[in-house]
């Protein structure tokens, strides 16, 4: 009887080793799958978080492109109204986005006035060309007046650079 409870015993020993074993090792692959089952997740998760980065940062410079290819209008109106000298008066401005052209009418109170602003313009650094008519200079006081100035685009003041743009 001795000897069959000790070979009983035995043989549970040995099974139960082994099959401790056999579940000891299970666990470990279950548990090295469930890793590269997590790694394969958030791998995937982490290019999708990059590829939506890389694409924000495409949209940013796109945005940031079209910023310097803007110029501020109303910083080029200040700059413009600075160059009016005293004595006349601003009555219209027309602006032609398209030609890049502002044309000014007014009222002059003298012929000198008309000829100081054309020279303003003139010299402005921002200004191509200015178009005033003959017909600016037939009278002598409140001479009503048509100026038309095309704007140097690479000279403007950017847009980023106006005073509300911060």
């Amino acid at each position: 009887v001795v000897l069959v409870m000790t070979g009983i015993s035995l043989f549970l020993a040995t099974f139960m080793f082994f099959k401790h074993q056999s579940l000891y090792f299970e666990r470990l692959q279950l548990e090295i799958e469930k890793a590269a089952i997590e790694q394969t997740i958030y791998g995937t998760r982490y290019q999708e978080i990059r590829d939506e980065i890389t694409e924000l940062n495409i949209e940013i410079n796109e945005l940031s492109n079209i910023d310097r290819t803007l110029f501020s209008v109303p910083t080029t109106f200040d700059e413009v109204y600075k160059l009016v000298p005293e004595g006349v008066e601003i009555k219209s401005i027309k602006f032609l986005d398209e030609n890049l052209m502002i044309s000014l009418t007014g009222i002059a109170s003298s012929r000198e006035q008309i000829l100081e602003l054309r020279k303003n313009f003139e010299e402005a650094g921002f200004i191509d060309q200015v178009i005033a008519p003959i017909s600016n200079f037939d009278e002598k006081e409140e001479i009503s007046f048509l100026v038309q100035i095309e704007l140097n685009f690479i000279k403007l003041a950017k847009y980023d650079s106006s005073s509300d743009a911060k």
